[in-house]
Parts: C-alpha cells; sequence; structure tokens
C-alpha cells in the first residue's frame, strides 16, 4: 500500500507512507528492476524524494 500526503494548508513538506508484507520484500523492491520506472511514475514526480525513515506500528484499526 502506498499514500502520498500532501499537506492541507500547502505548508511544509509532502509525505508518502508505503507498508510492506515484509522487510525482506522491501529491501528486494530497492534493488529491482522496475524501481526506477515507478519512481519515474506521475504520483511519485509531485514529491522530491529525501532520506527513507524507518518506523514500526505501534497500533492501528
Amino acid at each position: 500500500m502506498e499514500r502520498i500526503l500532501k499537506p492541507t494548508d500547502n505548508q511544509g513538506e509532502w509525505l508518502i507512507i508505503t507498508m510492506w508484507e515484509s522487510e525482506e520484500k522491501f529491501e528486494k523492491w530497492l534493488v529491482a528492476e522496475e524501481k526506477p520506472s515507478v519512481d519515474a511514475s506521475a504520483g511519485h514526480a509531485l514529491v522530491k524524494f529525501g532520506k527513507i525513515k524507518r518506523y514500526d506500528t505501534q497500533a492501528g484499526y
């Protein structure tokens, strides 16, 4: 799953949230042949990419 979030006040940075089935699948994606074409997609063109930050889910519904 991926979500591209824009600040409602148009101020500050956009946020991309992705959820992966496992750390292993995410690591494989980082070096996948098709990754550059996805990175060049219209959705990804909306934002400037920075350092990847990783988080652990603590709660949700």
